[in-house]
C-alpha cells in the first residue's frame, strides 16, 4: 500500500468507505475528547456492517481481481488502508486483535504510510486523524445511504412474497419526493439491479402514476399504553386520515386527534394499490422511500433461478471438499430426471455458472477426466442432481491449497509423508528421510539436492521423479490423518481397502468396525468411489 496509489483512488465505493472511515475517526476523536465514551461503541460497529455488507459485497470482483489489474490494486489499496486506519483507531479497546491484523498489514504497508519512526507495534503508532483517512464528501455518503435504504426495503418485499434472490425480476420502482436523492439513486442503479437481481430500475417523484395510496393505521400497543381507555376513539380519527391528512400529519410529526396529541411513532403509515398494479406491484416504505417490486414472473426468470440454485449446488460442493476457488477443478453435472431439464438449463446458463464458479464445468462423463476427489447428491427445483469434482493429483495432494494439505515429499516415483497426524513430524532431516528410503529399499541410498519441505523433489542415481501420488485424509478422533492411495505394496481403491488401511492407521484407537463419512456433520456414508477427504 502506497501514497502514490490512494491519491489514484476514483472509484464511488472507494472514495465512499474512506469518506465513511474519515468521518468515524472524527466522530471518535470528538466523542473521546468530551469523554463520551458510551456513544463511541455503536458507531464503530455500524461501520463493521457498511465496510463488511456494504464496501466488501459490493466489491468482490474488484477484490478478486476479476477486472483490471489496476482496478484491483486500488481495491486492494482501499481495503488496506481501511484496516490500517481501523487497527490504529481500535487498538485502544481491543489490543491484541489489532494486534494480530496490524502484524499481517505492515508487510504490506510502504514506510511513507507511517507518521511515527517505531513501527514495531500498532501501539507504537500515533492515533489517525480525519486527514488520513481522505476528503470526507457528504453527497457520496448521502447517495450511498439512499441506495442502502432502497436494497433494504426490496429485500424485505422480497422476502414476504418469498421471492428470493437467486429469481431475477423485471422492474424496481423507486419513488421519492427529492429529485436530488433520485439523481443520487440513478447513478447508482447498477449497483441495485446487481445486487438484487432486477433487470431494470425506474425512478420518479410522483407516486400517484402507480396508483398508490397511504393509509393510516393506529399503533394500538402504544397508544393505549399511554391513553388508556382514550385509545379506541384517538384510533377511530387516525383511520379517517385523507392522502392530504397523512401528507401534513409526515411533515409536522405529530398531529392532534380527538383531542390528544399523537406523534409518527405512534401511527403507521400504509401504502396500498389498487386494480392491475396491485396485482403486479408488491409496496414497501420506510416513510421516506417507497418502493414498488414487479412481482410477475416467466418461464425464463424461473430458468435463470434454477441456473442460480446450480451455481450454490457447486459452490457448496466445493466448499465440503475444502478446495479454494484458485483450485482448477473439472465439475461434472448430472441430473436424475426423465427429460434432464436442469443439465439442459444447466448447458443454456452454462457460461454465467463457469463464470461464478470459476471452474470448467462438463455434462457427461469422459476418459479425459482426471481423477474424481469428491461428489455430492444434492436437489434443484425438486430434481436430484449430482455434483462430481475431478481434479488432477497435484492439486488433490494439497499443492497451491487443495483438497487434502497433507506435507509430503516426491522420491522418484514414491510420495512420502513428512508428517502423520498432522503436526506429528516424521522426519528431523533429510538424513532420516535418507535412511528410511535406505530401509525401504534394502540398500543404501543418497538423495539429489534440496531442502526437506513439503512438494520437494528428490532423485536417487537410477531413479526418476514421475509424478506424485493422491493423498487420502482421514479425519479422526480431532486429529488429521494421511494415506497415500497408491504405494508399492497396496493400493487403496475401494471401500474394504480404504477401511483395512485406517484400522491399520488407527490401531489404537478404532478396535471395533467403523463407519467412514464422506461429509463433516458424518451424515453421508462412503459407497464405491474414494474421495481425497473422509471421516471416522
Amino acid at each position: 500500500m502506497t501514497r502514490k496509489n490512494l491519491d489514484k483512488v476514483e472509484n464511488f465505493m472507494d472514495k465512499w468507505i474512506l469518506s465513511e472511515l474519515g468521518s468515524l475517526v472524527k466522530f471518535v476523536k470528538d466523542e473521546m475528547k468530551a469523554f463520551r465514551l458510551y456513544t463511541v461503541v455503536g458507531k464503530l460497529v455500524n461501520f463493521f456492517n457498511l465496510f463488511t455488507n456494504g464496501y466488501i459485497n459490493f466489491n468482490r470482483s474488484r477484490l478478486r481481481c476479476e477486472g483490471s489489474e489496476e482496478d484491483c490494486v486500488l481495491a486492494l489499496t482501499t481495503l488496506a488502508q481501511v484496516l490500517f486506519i481501523l487497527c490504529k483507531r481500535m487498538a485502544p479497546f481491543t489490543p491484541f486483535l489489532t494486534e494480530h491484523i496490524y502484524q499481517g498489514l505492515r508487510k504490506i504497508i510502504s514506510p511513507e504510510m507511517f507518521v511515527s519512526k517505531d513501527t514495531e507495534s500498532v501501539h507504537f503508532l500515533l492515533l489517525p486523524s480525519p486527514e488520513e483517512c481522505g476528503v470526507i464528501n457528504t453527497e457520496i455518503e448521502r447517495a450511498m445511504h439512499a441506495m442502502q435504504s432502497v436494497v433494504k426495503l426490496a429485500r424485505v418485499s422480497r422476502e414476504r412474497k418469498n421471492l428470493p434472490i437467486r429469481l431475477p425480476l423485471k422492474e424496481l420502482v423507486v419513488v421519492h419526493e427529492n429529485p436530488l436523492i433520485i439523481e443520487d439513486i440513478n447513478k447508482l442503479s447498477h449497483y441495485i439491479t446487481k445486487e438484487l437481481n432486477f433487470r431494470k430500475i425506474t425512478t420518479t417523484t410522483d407516486k400517484s402514476q402507480y396508483g398508490v395510496k397511504r393509509r393510516a393505521e393506529p399503533d394500538v400497543v402504544k397508544l393505549g399504553k399511554r391513553l388508556k381507555k382514550d385509545a379506541k376513539k384517538v384510533a377511530v380519527e387516525i383511520r379517517k386520515m385523507t392522502e392530504a391528512d397523512i401528507e401534513k400529519f409526515v411533515k409536522q410529526g405529530s398531529g392532534s386527534f380527538a383531542g390528544f396529541e399523537v406523534t409518527l411513532e405512534e401511527i403507521r403509515v400504509l401504502y396500498t394499490t389498487e386494480g392491475n398494479i396491485e396485482q403486479k406491484f408488491e409496496p414497501n416504505s420506510d416513510g421516506e422511500f417507497l418502493i414498488l417490486l414487479d412481482t410477475e414472473t416467466d418461464a425464463e426468470m424461473q430458468e435463470e433461478r434454477a441456473a442460480r440454485d446450480v451455481i450454490n449446488r457447486i459452490q457448496r460442493a466445493k466448499k465440503e471438499a475444502k478446495l479454494v476457488p484458485t483450485d482448477k477443478v473439472v465439475i461434472l453435472l448430472t441430473d436424475q430426471s426423465k427429460n434432464n431439464e436442469i443439465v439442459k438449463i444447466g448447458e443454456k446458463y452454462k457460461d454465467m455458472i463457469e463464470t461464478q464458479i470459476r471452474s470448467e464445468l462438463v455434462f457427461k462423463k469422459s476418459d479425459g477426466l482426471p481423477p474424481k476427489i469428491f461428489e455430492q447428491d444434492n436437489e434443484v427445483n425438486d430434481v436430484k442432481i449430482k455434483v462430481e469434482i475431478f481434479t488432477n493429483a497435484k492439486v488433490a495432494v494439497g499443492k497451491s491449497n487443495g483438497v487434502s494439505s497433507a506435507p509430503y515429499v516426491l522420491v522418484d516415483d514414491m510420495t512420502v509423508l513428512l508428517e502423520n497426524p498432522k503436526g506429528n513430524s516424521l522426519f528431523k532431516s533429510k538424513s532420516d528421510l535418507e535412511a528410511y528410503v535406505s530401509k525401504l529399499r534394502n540398500q543404501p541410498v543418497t538423495l539429489s539436492n534440496g531442502e526437506l519441505s513439503s512438494g520437494a523433489s528428490f532423485t536417487t542415481k537410477t531413479g526418476k521423479n514421475t509424478s506424485p501420488s493422491e493423498i487420502v485424509t482421514v479425519n479422526a478422533n480431532g486429529l488429521e490423518y494421511y494415506l497415500v492411495k497408491s504405494t508399492k505394496k497396496s493400493t487403496i481403491n475401494n471401500l474394504s481397502s480404504l477401511k483395512s488401511n485406517i484400522r491399520s492407521l488407527l490401531a489404537r484407537d478404532v478396535v471395533s468396525d467403523f463407519d467412514i463419512f464422506s461429509d463433516e456433520k458424518k451424515l453421508k456414508k462412503l459407497s464405491n468411489d474414494i474421495p481425497n477427504v473422509v471421516y471416522v
